[in-house]
């Protein structure tokens, strides 16, 4: 575990797996499209205010990671 900007971040590691918190760097055209998808989203609250945009996600990520919320 290493502090990042004073949250604590797991980072686990598996071959080609990586998991760890979800960061404002990480939200590219891919991860916006995979949110406006009706079959991947099925069973998320999201699919409840699509369509979303990049702007959207970047507030929400950046927000959780300002207050400390593990979304």
């Amino acid at each position: 575990m290493k502090a990042n900007r004073g949250h604590s971040i797991i980072k686990v590691n598996h071959q080609d797996i990586v998991l760890r918190q979800l960061i404002v760097d990480d939200i590219g055209d891919d991860y916006v499209s995979w949110l406006n998808d009706p079959v991947t989203i099925k069973y998320l609250e999201i699919r409840h205010k699509t369509p979303i945009s990049r702007d959207n996600v970047s507030e929400f990520v950046s927000n959780c990671l300002t207050n400390h919320r593990p979304h």
